[in-house]
Protein backbone atom coordinates (compact mmCIF):
# COMPACT_ATOMS: atom_id res chain seq x y z
CA UNK A 1 0.00 0.00 0.00
CA UNK A 2 3.15 2.58 -0.02
CA UNK A 3 2.32 3.02 -3.74
CA UNK A 4 -1.52 4.35 -4.28
CA UNK A 5 -2.85 1.53 -7.08
CA UNK A 6 -6.12 2.16 -8.99
CA UNK A 7 -9.83 2.67 -7.05
CA UNK A 8 -7.79 4.15 -3.77
CA UNK A 9 -7.29 7.64 -2.32
CA UNK A 10 -4.30 9.31 0.10
CA UNK A 11 -6.27 10.54 3.00
CA UNK A 12 -4.46 12.37 6.29
CA UNK A 13 -5.05 8.97 8.08
CA UNK A 14 -3.55 6.85 4.97
CA UNK A 15 -4.37 5.27 1.47
CA UNK A 16 -8.32 4.31 1.97
CA UNK A 17 -10.72 2.59 -0.82
CA UNK A 18 -11.79 5.81 -3.07
CA UNK A 19 -15.71 5.04 -1.96
CA UNK A 20 -14.57 5.18 1.76
CA UNK A 21 -14.82 8.30 3.94
CA UNK A 22 -12.78 9.77 6.85
CA UNK A 23 -15.00 11.52 9.31
CA UNK A 24 -14.66 13.06 12.57
CA UNK A 25 -15.82 10.43 15.87
CA UNK A 26 -18.25 13.01 17.02
CA UNK A 27 -19.63 13.53 13.30
CA UNK A 28 -20.30 9.15 13.38
CA UNK A 29 -21.43 8.85 17.14
CA UNK A 30 -22.85 11.10 19.88
CA UNK A 31 -20.61 10.56 22.95
CA UNK A 32 -21.18 10.78 27.05
CA UNK A 33 -18.20 11.83 29.10
CA UNK A 34 -18.67 10.10 32.79
CA UNK A 35 -15.86 12.46 34.41
CA UNK A 36 -16.77 13.96 37.12
CA UNK A 37 -17.74 13.49 40.68
CA UNK A 38 -16.24 10.11 41.75
CA UNK A 39 -19.77 7.98 42.38
CA UNK A 40 -20.15 6.78 46.22
CA UNK A 41 -19.53 2.91 46.22
CA UNK A 42 -21.73 0.34 47.69
CA UNK A 43 -21.79 -2.92 49.19
CA UNK A 44 -24.61 -4.10 46.61
CA UNK A 45 -26.84 -2.64 43.92
CA UNK A 46 -26.12 -1.64 40.40
CA UNK A 47 -22.62 -2.69 39.11
CA UNK A 48 -20.11 -0.63 38.37
CA UNK A 49 -18.20 -0.77 35.06
CA UNK A 50 -14.68 0.97 35.49
CA UNK A 51 -11.66 0.74 33.31
CA UNK A 52 -10.56 -2.13 35.59
CA UNK A 53 -13.36 -4.08 34.00
CA UNK A 54 -12.74 -3.13 30.07
CA UNK A 55 -10.71 -5.17 28.31
CA UNK A 56 -9.25 -5.71 24.85
CA UNK A 57 -12.99 -5.81 23.24
CA UNK A 58 -15.31 -7.09 25.87
CA UNK A 59 -16.14 -6.42 29.59
CA UNK A 60 -14.77 -8.23 32.15
CA UNK A 61 -17.12 -8.24 35.44
CA UNK A 62 -14.58 -10.31 37.35
CA UNK A 63 -12.13 -7.80 37.20
CA UNK A 64 -13.49 -5.99 39.90
CA UNK A 65 -16.79 -6.01 41.85
CA UNK A 66 -17.91 -2.33 42.68
CA UNK A 67 -21.71 -0.90 42.66
CA UNK A 68 -23.62 2.10 43.31
CA UNK A 69 -26.83 2.83 45.20
CA UNK A 70 -30.00 2.09 43.21
CA UNK A 71 -31.29 4.95 44.45
CA UNK A 72 -28.83 7.49 42.89
CA UNK A 73 -28.22 4.96 39.86
CA UNK A 74 -30.12 7.56 37.22
CA UNK A 75 -28.76 10.51 39.04
CA UNK A 76 -24.98 8.75 38.22
CA UNK A 77 -25.99 8.41 34.72
CA UNK A 78 -28.35 10.88 34.05
CA UNK A 79 -25.15 12.45 31.13
CA UNK A 80 -26.69 9.22 29.08
CA UNK A 81 -28.01 5.62 29.90
CA UNK A 82 -25.83 2.81 28.76
CA UNK A 83 -27.53 1.00 25.89
CA UNK A 84 -26.86 -2.26 24.96
CA UNK A 85 -24.54 -2.06 21.71
CA UNK A 86 -23.05 1.26 22.56
CA UNK A 87 -18.92 0.87 22.88
CA UNK A 88 -16.74 1.76 25.95
CA UNK A 89 -13.30 3.44 25.45
CA UNK A 90 -11.30 3.68 28.56
CA UNK A 91 -9.53 7.21 28.64
CA UNK A 92 -6.52 6.79 30.92
CA UNK A 93 -5.21 3.98 33.05
CA UNK A 94 -5.22 1.87 30.67
CA UNK A 95 -5.60 4.06 27.91
CA UNK A 96 -7.26 2.56 24.69
CA UNK A 97 -9.30 -0.79 25.93
CA UNK A 98 -12.10 -1.18 23.73
CA UNK A 99 -15.45 -3.18 24.83
CA UNK A 100 -19.08 -3.35 24.36
CA UNK A 101 -21.93 -2.95 26.24
CA UNK A 102 -23.47 -6.37 26.40
CA UNK A 103 -26.15 -5.38 29.27
CA UNK A 104 -28.36 -2.44 30.12
CA UNK A 105 -28.10 -2.55 34.31
CA UNK A 106 -24.89 -1.24 34.54
CA UNK A 107 -23.30 2.42 35.78
CA UNK A 108 -20.53 3.86 34.40
CA UNK A 109 -17.65 5.09 36.01
CA UNK A 110 -14.98 8.20 35.88
CA UNK A 111 -12.32 7.23 32.70
CA UNK A 112 -14.75 5.76 30.51
CA UNK A 113 -16.51 7.69 27.90
CA UNK A 114 -19.37 5.79 26.00
CA UNK A 115 -20.09 6.24 22.19
CA UNK A 116 -22.90 5.37 19.90
CA UNK A 117 -22.89 5.12 16.71
CA UNK A 118 -25.42 7.77 14.39
CA UNK A 119 -27.07 7.13 11.15
CA UNK A 120 -25.22 4.74 8.51
CA UNK A 121 -22.73 3.74 11.20
CA UNK A 122 -22.76 0.16 12.86
CA UNK A 123 -21.45 -0.36 16.54
CA UNK A 124 -19.93 -3.63 15.89
CA UNK A 125 -17.59 -2.00 13.01
CA UNK A 126 -16.62 1.47 15.54
CA UNK A 127 -15.61 -1.49 17.87
CA UNK A 128 -13.02 -3.39 15.55
CA UNK A 129 -11.93 -0.45 14.30
CA UNK A 130 -11.41 1.40 17.59
CA UNK A 131 -9.44 -1.41 18.57
CA UNK A 132 -7.19 -1.85 14.97
CA UNK A 133 -3.45 -1.04 15.50
CA UNK A 134 -4.42 1.98 13.24
CA UNK A 135 -6.85 3.93 15.60
CA UNK A 136 -4.69 2.86 18.58
CA UNK A 137 -1.58 4.08 17.06
CA UNK A 138 -3.53 7.32 16.50
CA UNK A 139 -4.99 7.54 19.81
CA UNK A 140 -1.37 7.18 21.68
CA UNK A 141 -0.29 9.75 19.30
CA UNK A 142 -3.36 11.80 20.45
CA UNK A 143 -2.53 11.30 23.97
CA UNK A 144 -0.73 13.56 26.87
CA UNK A 145 1.09 12.97 29.74
CA UNK A 146 4.03 11.93 31.63
CA UNK A 147 3.95 8.43 34.41
CA UNK A 148 0.06 8.01 33.09
CA UNK A 149 -1.00 8.76 29.36
CA UNK A 150 -4.39 9.94 28.90
CA UNK A 151 -6.89 12.25 26.58
CA UNK A 152 -9.75 14.30 27.12
CA UNK A 153 -13.29 13.27 25.51
CA UNK A 154 -13.40 16.22 23.43
CA UNK A 155 -10.01 15.81 21.94
CA UNK A 156 -11.09 12.11 21.46
CA UNK A 157 -14.36 13.07 19.76
CA UNK A 158 -12.27 15.40 17.10
CA UNK A 159 -10.02 11.90 16.41
CA UNK A 160 -10.85 10.64 12.40
CA UNK A 161 -12.21 7.99 11.73
CA UNK A 162 -12.69 5.78 8.14
CA UNK A 163 -15.91 4.68 6.93
CA UNK A 164 -16.92 1.96 4.36
CA UNK A 165 -20.21 2.36 2.87
CA UNK A 166 -22.14 0.44 5.31
CA UNK A 167 -23.10 -3.18 4.12
CA UNK A 168 -19.49 -2.88 4.11
CA UNK A 169 -19.27 -1.95 7.46
CA UNK A 170 -22.05 -4.55 8.65
CA UNK A 171 -19.79 -7.41 6.63
CA UNK A 172 -16.18 -6.34 7.88
CA UNK A 173 -17.89 -6.29 11.58
CA UNK A 174 -19.57 -10.27 10.81
CA UNK A 175 -16.23 -11.27 9.91
CA UNK A 176 -13.66 -9.80 12.86
CA UNK A 177 -17.01 -11.19 14.99
CA UNK A 178 -16.54 -14.87 13.82
CA UNK A 179 -13.23 -14.21 14.81
CA UNK A 180 -14.32 -13.48 18.25
CA UNK A 181 -15.98 -16.29 18.82
CA UNK A 182 -14.01 -19.04 17.87
CA UNK A 183 -11.44 -17.03 19.95
CA UNK A 184 -13.80 -17.20 22.94
CA UNK A 185 -14.77 -21.20 22.03
CA UNK A 186 -11.16 -21.81 22.19
CA UNK A 187 -10.21 -19.90 24.96
CA UNK A 188 -13.17 -21.87 27.09
CA UNK A 189 -11.83 -25.02 25.86
CA UNK A 190 -8.39 -24.19 27.11
CA UNK A 191 -9.44 -23.31 30.73
CA UNK A 192 -12.23 -26.30 30.96
CA UNK A 193 -8.53 -27.96 30.33
CA UNK A 194 -6.80 -25.94 32.46
CA UNK A 195 -9.02 -26.91 35.50
CA UNK A 196 -9.39 -30.86 34.42
CA UNK A 197 -5.62 -30.64 35.11
CA UNK A 198 -5.88 -29.24 38.13
CA UNK A 199 -8.53 -31.57 39.28
CA UNK A 200 -5.99 -34.31 38.37
CA UNK A 201 -2.95 -33.24 39.91
CA UNK A 202 -4.47 -32.68 42.99
CA UNK A 203 -5.91 -36.22 43.09
CA UNK A 204 -3.26 -38.22 41.76
CA UNK A 205 -0.41 -35.91 43.45
CA UNK A 206 -2.24 -36.78 46.80
CA UNK A 207 -2.77 -40.22 46.32
CA UNK A 208 -6.50 -39.88 46.83
CA UNK A 209 -6.56 -41.63 43.14
CA UNK A 210 -4.12 -44.62 42.68
CA UNK A 211 -3.00 -46.28 39.08
CA UNK A 212 -4.05 -50.02 39.23
CA UNK A 213 -0.66 -51.68 39.99
CA UNK A 214 0.47 -49.73 42.66
CA UNK A 215 -0.32 -50.58 46.56
CA UNK A 216 2.64 -48.96 48.71
CA UNK A 217 2.08 -46.75 51.05
CA UNK A 218 3.13 -43.27 50.71
CA UNK A 219 5.65 -41.55 52.67
CA UNK A 220 6.00 -37.73 53.35
CA UNK A 221 9.45 -36.25 53.61
CA UNK A 222 11.32 -32.81 53.97
CA UNK A 223 12.90 -31.58 50.02
CA UNK A 224 16.42 -31.07 51.54
CA UNK A 225 16.21 -34.95 52.15
CA UNK A 226 15.84 -35.49 48.75
CA UNK A 227 16.74 -32.84 46.45
CA UNK A 228 20.06 -30.57 46.26
CA UNK A 229 18.17 -26.89 45.60
CA UNK A 230 20.68 -23.67 45.44
CA UNK A 231 19.66 -20.68 45.45
CA UNK A 232 21.08 -17.76 42.21
CA UNK A 233 23.47 -15.47 43.65
CA UNK A 234 23.80 -11.54 43.92
CA UNK A 235 25.31 -10.38 40.81
CA UNK A 236 25.11 -6.97 40.90
CA UNK A 237 24.31 -4.58 38.00
CA UNK A 238 27.72 -2.99 37.53
CA UNK A 239 28.63 -6.42 36.39
CA UNK A 240 25.78 -6.75 33.74
CA UNK A 241 27.54 -7.17 30.17
CA UNK A 242 26.01 -6.48 26.88
CA UNK A 243 27.35 -9.90 25.77
CA UNK A 244 28.76 -13.46 27.20
CA UNK A 245 26.54 -15.77 29.13
CA UNK A 246 23.13 -14.96 29.48
CA UNK A 247 21.47 -14.63 33.61
CA UNK A 248 18.81 -16.58 34.37
CA UNK A 249 16.17 -13.80 35.88
CA UNK A 250 12.67 -13.73 37.17
CA UNK A 251 11.43 -12.23 34.18
CA UNK A 252 12.47 -15.50 31.68
CA UNK A 253 10.22 -18.04 33.88
CA UNK A 254 6.56 -16.90 33.02
CA UNK A 255 3.73 -19.84 31.77
CA UNK A 256 6.03 -22.75 33.10
CA UNK A 257 8.36 -21.89 30.21
CA UNK A 258 11.75 -20.08 30.05
CA UNK A 259 12.20 -17.13 27.55
CA UNK A 260 15.57 -16.00 27.78
CA UNK A 261 14.54 -13.52 25.14
CA UNK A 262 12.44 -11.71 27.78
CA UNK A 263 14.55 -10.04 29.61
CA UNK A 264 18.55 -10.13 28.82
CA UNK A 265 21.08 -9.42 30.99
CA UNK A 266 24.85 -11.45 30.43
CA UNK A 267 27.86 -11.13 33.08
CA UNK A 268 31.15 -11.74 31.48
CA UNK A 269 32.69 -15.42 30.40
CA UNK A 270 35.35 -15.03 32.14
CA UNK A 271 33.17 -14.42 35.41
CA UNK A 272 30.86 -17.10 34.67
CA UNK A 273 32.86 -20.03 34.41
CA UNK A 274 35.36 -18.11 37.33
CA UNK A 275 33.83 -16.67 40.08
CA UNK A 276 30.36 -18.12 39.48
CA UNK A 277 31.10 -21.49 38.12
CA UNK A 278 29.16 -23.47 40.36
CA UNK A 279 25.82 -21.37 39.54
CA UNK A 280 25.79 -22.40 35.86
CA UNK A 281 22.39 -24.35 35.19
CA UNK A 282 22.83 -27.97 33.11
CA UNK A 283 20.40 -29.17 31.13
CA UNK A 284 17.08 -30.78 32.85
CA UNK A 285 17.30 -28.65 35.93
CA UNK A 286 14.32 -27.52 37.17
CA UNK A 287 14.10 -23.93 37.89
CA UNK A 288 11.59 -21.65 39.94
CA UNK A 289 11.58 -17.87 40.29
CA UNK A 290 11.21 -17.17 44.40
CA UNK A 291 10.64 -13.47 44.65
CA UNK A 292 8.06 -11.08 43.46
CA UNK A 293 5.19 -14.13 43.49
CA UNK A 294 1.66 -14.51 44.10
CA UNK A 295 -0.95 -17.33 44.15
CA UNK A 296 -1.66 -16.47 40.60
CA UNK A 297 1.62 -16.41 39.10
CA UNK A 298 3.89 -18.50 41.49
CA UNK A 299 2.75 -21.72 39.72
CA UNK A 300 3.40 -20.37 36.26
CA UNK A 301 7.35 -19.72 37.33
CA UNK A 302 8.52 -23.29 36.89
CA UNK A 303 10.09 -24.77 33.74
CA UNK A 304 12.48 -26.73 33.04
CA UNK A 305 16.28 -25.78 31.46
CA UNK A 306 16.97 -27.23 28.11
CA UNK A 307 19.87 -28.04 25.98
CA UNK A 308 19.41 -24.96 23.67
CA UNK A 309 19.45 -22.57 26.54
CA UNK A 310 22.80 -23.19 27.79
CA UNK A 311 24.93 -21.58 28.44
CA UNK A 312 23.17 -19.81 31.36
CA UNK A 313 24.47 -18.49 35.05
CA UNK A 314 21.68 -18.07 37.95
CA UNK A 315 20.90 -14.82 38.91
CA UNK A 316 19.67 -13.16 42.45
CA UNK A 317 15.85 -14.69 43.16
CA UNK A 318 15.74 -17.29 41.16
CA UNK A 319 16.20 -21.74 41.91
CA UNK A 320 17.93 -24.68 40.70
CA UNK A 321 16.86 -28.43 41.82
CA UNK A 322 18.82 -31.46 40.84
CA UNK A 323 18.38 -34.64 41.87
CA UNK A 324 19.95 -35.99 44.69
CA UNK A 325 19.05 -39.67 46.33
CA UNK A 326 17.02 -40.73 43.08
CA UNK A 327 14.34 -40.72 45.47
CA UNK A 328 12.11 -38.04 43.68
CA UNK A 329 11.94 -37.64 39.84
CA UNK A 330 12.19 -33.66 38.68
CA UNK A 331 9.49 -34.34 36.59
CA UNK A 332 7.56 -35.06 39.29
CA UNK A 333 8.67 -32.63 41.72
CA UNK A 334 7.45 -29.72 38.73
CA UNK A 335 3.94 -31.01 38.93
CA UNK A 336 4.08 -30.95 43.03
CA UNK A 337 5.45 -27.68 42.83
CA UNK A 338 1.45 -26.68 40.98
CA UNK A 339 -0.37 -28.10 43.84
CA UNK A 340 -2.68 -26.40 46.81
CA UNK A 341 -0.65 -28.65 49.30
CA UNK A 342 2.73 -27.09 48.13
CA UNK A 343 1.07 -23.60 47.42
CA UNK A 344 -0.12 -23.54 50.99
CA UNK A 345 3.39 -23.95 52.69
CA UNK A 346 4.49 -21.24 50.10
CA UNK A 347 2.34 -19.11 51.34
CA UNK A 348 3.05 -19.74 55.20
CA UNK A 349 5.92 -18.56 54.85
CA UNK A 350 6.68 -15.93 52.10
CA UNK A 351 8.32 -12.34 53.21
CA UNK A 352 8.17 -9.26 51.97
CA UNK A 353 5.33 -6.67 51.66
CA UNK A 354 5.18 -4.96 48.07
CA UNK A 355 6.72 -8.23 46.40
CA UNK A 356 6.63 -11.84 48.21
CA UNK A 357 9.94 -14.01 48.43
CA UNK A 358 10.93 -17.07 49.58
CA UNK A 359 14.49 -19.08 49.82
CA UNK A 360 16.38 -22.14 50.83
CA UNK A 361 15.88 -21.36 54.10
CA UNK A 362 12.17 -21.92 53.48
CA UNK A 363 12.74 -24.78 50.89
CA UNK A 364 14.16 -27.38 53.04
CA UNK A 365 11.48 -27.53 55.65
CA UNK A 366 8.55 -28.04 52.88
CA UNK A 367 7.39 -31.56 52.57
CA UNK A 368 6.28 -33.60 49.65
CA UNK A 369 4.04 -36.79 49.58
CA UNK A 370 5.92 -39.22 48.09
CA UNK A 371 5.50 -42.60 46.12
CA UNK A 372 7.75 -45.13 44.53
CA UNK A 373 9.39 -44.22 41.53
CA UNK A 374 7.61 -45.98 39.15
CA UNK A 375 4.39 -44.68 40.32
CA UNK A 376 6.18 -41.04 39.89
CA UNK A 377 7.11 -41.84 36.60
CA UNK A 378 3.38 -42.85 35.94
CA UNK A 379 1.89 -39.81 37.36
CA UNK A 380 4.08 -37.54 35.73
CA UNK A 381 3.44 -39.08 32.32
CA UNK A 382 -0.18 -39.10 32.89
CA UNK A 383 0.08 -35.17 33.82
CA UNK A 384 2.76 -34.56 30.98
CA UNK A 385 0.04 -35.56 28.53
CA UNK A 386 -2.76 -33.01 29.96
CA UNK A 387 0.44 -30.33 29.55
CA UNK A 388 1.36 -31.00 25.79
CA UNK A 389 -3.10 -30.79 25.34
CA UNK A 390 -3.01 -27.71 27.08
CA UNK A 391 0.00 -26.44 25.01
CA UNK A 392 -1.74 -27.47 21.61
CA UNK A 393 -5.26 -25.70 22.65
CA UNK A 394 -2.74 -22.53 23.75
CA UNK A 395 -0.74 -22.76 20.08
CA UNK A 396 -4.14 -22.78 18.56
CA UNK A 397 -5.55 -19.83 20.32
CA UNK A 398 -2.44 -17.69 19.45
CA UNK A 399 -2.67 -18.17 15.57
CA UNK A 400 -6.48 -17.39 16.32
CA UNK A 401 -5.20 -13.79 17.28
CA UNK A 402 -2.53 -13.72 15.03
CA UNK A 403 -5.13 -14.24 12.46
CA UNK A 404 -7.47 -11.76 13.83
CA UNK A 405 -4.98 -9.10 13.86
CA UNK A 406 -4.02 -9.84 10.20
CA UNK A 407 -7.40 -9.81 9.22
CA UNK A 408 -8.36 -6.22 11.21
CA UNK A 409 -5.25 -5.06 9.24
CA UNK A 410 -6.58 -6.25 6.12
CA UNK A 411 -10.03 -5.36 6.02
CA UNK A 412 -9.84 -2.31 8.51
CA UNK A 413 -7.46 -0.53 6.30
CA UNK A 414 -9.44 -1.77 2.72
CA UNK A 415 -6.32 -3.32 1.62
CA UNK A 416 -8.44 -6.28 1.09
CA UNK A 417 -12.20 -5.83 0.26
CA UNK A 418 -14.94 -7.81 1.39
CA UNK A 419 -17.75 -8.54 -1.32
CA UNK A 420 -21.16 -6.88 0.24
Amino acid sequence: MSEIKQGYKQTKVGIIPEDWEVVKIKEATSYVDYRGKTPIKTGKGIFLVTAKNIKQGFIDYEASSEFVSEVEYHEIMKRGMPKIGDILITTEAPLGNVAQIDKENIALAQRVIKFRSKKNVKNDFLKHYFLSNRFQSYLYRMAIGTTVLGIQGKELHNMSIVLPPLKEQEKIAQILTTWDEAITKQTELLEAKELLKKALMQKLLSGEVRFSGFSDEWEEARLDKLVFFQEGPGVRNTQYRKSGVKLLNVGNLNNNTLNLSSTETYISEEEAYGAYKHFLIDEGDLLISCSGINSESFKKKIAFAKKEDLPLCMNTSTMRFKNLKNKLLLEYLYFFFQTLFFEKQVFGVLTGSAQFNFGPTHIKWFKIKLPTLPEQQKIAEVLSVADDEINQLKSELEELKLQKKALMQQLLTGQVRVKV
